[in-house]
């Protein structure tokens, strides 16, 4: 679930395949999505986060990707790749964090700045945690 710039709220609906987007006052006002593994389509939703004023993101885990819909149409943009399962995202100014889980080495993280056309993933498996 999200909470767009005007007050809406995005819902990952993961029975239908798309991310519902509803008015402040519970109207609906439109789909992102359908079920399929065309560009576009979603197979396995699992968050939704929303970058600026303008674009919906969500993560498909069982397609590992990133989906980008623009908010104002509801039209498809573009995806990334991401070699984990993907199941979280914060967005910080224009770069997405990508939280999730590699089959292999556990843990990953992903890096995508929107002006790329990629994502840089990590595998965190490697990374010693300290405390202070």
């Amino acid at each position: 679930m999200a909470l767009a710039g005007d007050g809406s709220i995005l819902i990952s609906d993961a029975m239908s395949g798309r991310v519902l987007q509803f008015a402040r006052s519970g109207e609906p006002l439109r789909a992102f999505g359908r079920r399929g593994d065309g560009p576009g389509e979603l197979r396995s939703l699992v968050t939704v986060a929303v970058a600026g004023d303008s674009l919906l993101l969500v993560a498909d885990w069982q397609r590992q990707k990133i989906s980008q819909y623009e908010l104002a149409t509801g039209a498809y943009g573009r995806a990334v790749d991401f070699t984990g399962l993907p199941f979280a995202m914060q967005v910080v100014r224009d770069t997405v964090w990508i939280a999730g889980l590699n089959r292999v080495a556990g843990t990953s993280a992903g890096v995508w700045p929107l002006t790329d056309d990629s994502c840089l993933d990590h595998d965190t498996g490697d990374l010693a945690l300290r405390t202070a």
